[in-house]
């Protein structure tokens, strides 16, 4: 099951998105058990940024794979971890954004996605005139 990185912290301005990944979270937890003695695997896979359309990353860096890197590390996990971040990159990186503590990855998450919040409100209202 896809969630994502969302999942670990509240997430100010991206609430419904985080809490989604949550229930997927949870979800997941509870499908493994229930499967847990028929060889079925459930996986969550949480991504961090990839660099597609959706993330609006167009270049790939240390940090930020291309989709087709990032399945290529997801697909070696499967079977190995129930949770996984899916590359090595990710997994570095969540270490140490949900290493700090929350009080201040809030805080700064809130100050990033307001002002991404506020920037993609301009361009809606810029392309409605």
């Amino acid at each position: 099951m896809f969630s994502s990185s969302a999942a670990y912290a509240p997430m100010p301005y991206l609430s419904i998105y985080s809490s989604t990944r949550v229930y997927i979270n949870h979800l997941s937890n509870i499908l493994r058990k229930e499967y847990a003695d028929t060889g079925i695997i459930i996986q969550t896979v949480c991504p961090l940024n990839v660099a597609t359309n959706i993330s609006k990353y167009k270049e790939t860096f240390f940090f930020t794979p291309s989709p087709k890197k990032y399945a290529k590390a997801a697909i070696k996990t499967i079977g190995i971890v129930s949770e996984t971040m899916g590359c090595l990159e990710h997994q570095i990186q969540a270490t140490l954004l949900f290493g700090i503590p929350q009080f201040l990855l809030i805080f700064l998450q809130k100050k990033i996605l307001k002002a991404q919040s506020e920037r993609e409100k301009k361009e809606l209202l810029n392309k409605s005139d």
